[in-house]
């Protein structure tokens, strides 16, 4: 990719800023939206605070209507449990997320629709790292996947099939165990080999780069485990049994790898899934 190309997302915010500029539109940058002006029967404006400004609120009037595409509330912590109600500990969008249009659109009498879910993702937390002065928490997406790896949850046993999209992946890890009054799939543990390592991208460590401290690496999975505390019967059971389904190429339990979208996001190379090294030659990582 050369210099000046992007893709992705950025591709995307690159080509509507384009589209904005072209139609002549006004961008203000550092302003915030604090709340709607309402007229008789529709919404004719938006109050507006500008950073830095010791002014006053002011009042931009709409021509037509005010659109509010002001991203999600998941980084409101009382939103969040008035409407999900479920764990959210590391989004990963930008930290001003904390709901200013929900807020606003119902302070008007907005309707609102599909509060109780959300675009759901697994995601690490790294000590220091920061984005926009909020926490800067890094996606867990393709790793899962990648043959020599699995997900647990801290009992130490797999709780869904690792080459699932992260919507419904994330899905997964909001189930709540009612008899134990607990989300035990929340933390989650990515547990991988020596081999994974060396060969694929993990959570933005490339191979070949050191170890950072923030993955727990080990030389058994009794020291992991006990790093984790998670039990070590039922993990290295877990192990074994993967490593079995591994072999024979077949995944009863989650049905890994069955479709062409799940192999791609794995490894094309692998028929289905990949079995872990022998651990005591292989340091183990999470």
């Amino acid at each position: 990719m050369a210099h000046n190309e992007w893709r992705a997302g950025r591709a995307l915010v690159g080509a509507l800023l384009h589209a904005c500029l072209t139609a002549d539109i006004e961008i203000q940058t550092g302003t915030r939206a604090v709340r709607l002006e309402k007229g008789e029967d529709r919404v004719i404006g938006a109050w507006v605070k500008r950073e830095g400004s010791d002014d006053a609120e002011t009042l931009i009037e709409a021509r037509g209507g005010v659109i509010l595409a002001s991203g999600g509330f998941e980084w409101n912590s009382e939103l969040v449990q008035a409407f999900l109600g479920t764990p959210m500990d590391s989004p990963v969008s930008a930290p001003t997320n904390v709901g200013d249009g929900l807020r606003m659109a119902m302070a008007v009498g907005g309707q609102l629709g599909n509060m109780s879910q959300a675009w759901w993702t697994p995601a690490i937390r790294v000590a220091d790292e920061y984005y926009e002065g909020g926490p800067l928490n890094r996606f867990v997406t393709h790793e899962r996947p990648k043959p020599g790896s699995i997900v647990a949850n801290r009992t130490g046993r797999r709780f869904a099939r690792e080459t699932l999209n992260y919507n419904d992946f994330g899905k997964a890890m909001t189930v709540f165990d009612g008899a134990a009054y607990e989300y035990p799939n929340t933390p989650a543990f990515l547990v991988f080999d020596n081999q994974c390592r060396r060969s694929y991208p993990m959570v933005g460590v490339e191979p070949g780069d050191p170890t950072p401290s923030w993955m727990n690496e080990s030389s058994s999975l009794q020291e992991l485990a006990d790093k984790l505390s998670i039990d070590i019967d039922s993990f290295s059971r877990q192990i074994a049994e993967y490593n079995e389904k591994a072999a024979a190429g077949e995944d009863p339990d989650y049905r890994r790898g069955e479709t062409d979208y799940e192999r791609y996001a794995g490894d094309p190379t692998w028929e289905k899934m990949g079995p872990f090294d022998d651990w005591a030659k292989a340091p183990t990582t999470v």
